[in-house]
C-alpha cells in the first residue's frame, strides 16, 4: 500500500494566546491544556460566581452560558430566556419544535405532562442574540455560526390575533406557547469591516424588512426574514427526556423548525473556536452523568474570553 505523502510534519501550538493580557487566567487555561489536576477550590477562590445582582447587568443577563451536553442546554435556555424577559421587561415565546423517534414514551394520556420538558420547544425574546445554524446562502455569507439578533415574528392572522390577546394579560417574564409555529423569525444580521458591498446591497435592497430603527443604505446592519424549510433539521442523536412520578425517562429525536438558536445557553463544542465577551459556565453536578463536563470541554470552555473577569 502506497502512502499518499512522504513527510508529515506537526505542530503543536502551546501558547495561550487568546487570554495573554491576563496573566492568571492564561496560567489557569495552561494548565488545563497539559491535563493538570482540576482543583476546583482554586477556580472558586480565582472566579466569579454569578449571582443574583448580576442579571441586572447587561453583560451578564446576554452573556451565553456553556453546557457541556444539549440536554442541559435545552433547560438551561428555558431558564436564560426567562430571566433576559425579566430584565428586558417582555416576555417568552415559545413554539413546539419537530420531534419524531420517541423511545420509551409515555401513555398518550401523559404526553401534556412529558412535554413540560423545556426541550419540546423553540423560545423566541425580541431583542436577544443568537446564531444562524445551517448554511443558509453561502454566497451572501449567511451561514452556520454567523451572529443574529431576534427583531420580531410572521405570524398568519389568527395567530397574530390571539398572540395579541394573550400578550394584553401577560406579566414581564411569562412564557407564551403559541398554537402554531411562526411563518418567519425576522433576523437583524450585523455586517463585518470586510463584507463585500455587492452582499450588503442584496440583503438590504432585495431581502431586508423595513424597520425604522435602520437609517441610510451605509448602515452595517439589515434585518431579513428567516422561513422555516419544509422539513425539520433533526438532530445527530436522541435527547434524553425527563421523567416524572408518573413515566420514566425516555429519549425522543429533535429537529428545530427554523435554523435560529437563541444564544441563551449553547455547547461547548458549538462555542469551539469563538472568542466571546461574556459567558456563563454551568459547573453545578448533575444527577446524569453522561451531562457533567468531561475535561476537554472544561478546558475549551474556559479559553473561550479574554480575560478571568468575563467569566
Amino acid at each position: 500500500m502506497e502512502l499518499l505523502t512522504k513527510n508529515i510534519r506537526l505542530f503543536e501550538l502551546t501558547q495561550q494566546q487568546r487570554a495573554i493580557r491576563d496573566p492568571k487566567h492564561t496560567e489557569q487555561c495552561l494548565r488545563n491544556y497539559r491535563g493538570e489536576h482540576i482543583n476546583l477550590q482554586r477556580i472558586v477562590d480565582n472566579y466569579k460566581q454569578l449571582s443574583a445582582a448580576d442579571l441586572d447587568k447587561q453583560e451578564w443577563i446576554e452573556a451565553p452560558c456553556l453546557e457541556s451536553t444539549n440536554r442541559k442546554r435545552c433547560t438551561l435556555a428555558h431558564t436564560r430566556a426567562i430571566q433576559f424577559a425579566i430584565a428586558k421587561k417582555t416576555i417568552v415565546i415559545r413554539w413546539v419544535t419537530g420531534y419524531k423517534n420517541w423511545s420509551n414514551a409515555p401513555d398518550s394520556t401523559l404526553f401534556h405532562l412529558a412535554m413540560q420538558d423545556p426541550c419540546f420547544y423553540e423560545h423566541y425574546v425580541t431583542g436577544c442574540f443568537g446564531y444562524i445554524t445551517v448554511n443558509i446562502q453561502k454566497h451572501l455569507d449567511l451561514v452556520n455560526g454567523i451572529k443574529i439578533q431576534c427583531h420580531s415574528l410572521v405570524l398568519d392572522g389568527e395567530t397574530e390575533e390571539w398572540l395579541r390577546s394573550e400578550i394584553a394579560v401577560a406579566k414581564v417574564g411569562d412564557v407564551l406557547t403559541l398554537p402554531c409555529r411562526p411563518v418567519a423569525i425576522n433576523v437583524r444580521i450585523f455586517f463585518q469591516d470586510n463584507t463585500p458591498e455587492d452582499i450588503k446591497k442584496v440583503l438590504k435592497e432585495e431581502f431586508a424588512v423595513a424597520d425604522v430603527s435602520l437609517t441610510g443604505k451605509n448602515s452595517m446592519q439589515a434585518v431579513i426574514p428567516i422561513l422555516h424549510p419544509t422539513s425539520s433539521d433533526w438532530d445527530n442523536q436522541q435527547t434524553p427526556v425527563y421523567g416524572s412520578s408518573y413515566f420514566g425517562p425516555s429519549k425522543v429525536l429533535l429537529g428545530a423548525f427554523f435554523p435560529v438558536e437563541p444564544a441563551f445557553a449553547i455547547t461547548v463544542h458549538k462555542s469551539e473556536g469563538q472568542t466571546m465577551s461574556h459567558i456563563i459556565i454551568a459547573l453545578s453536578p448533575c444527577p446524569i452523568t453522561a451531562c457533567q463536563f468531561n475535561y476537554e470541554q472544561f478546558h475549551v470552555a474556559f479559553s473561550r474570553v479574554e480575560e478571568d473577569e468575563h467569566m
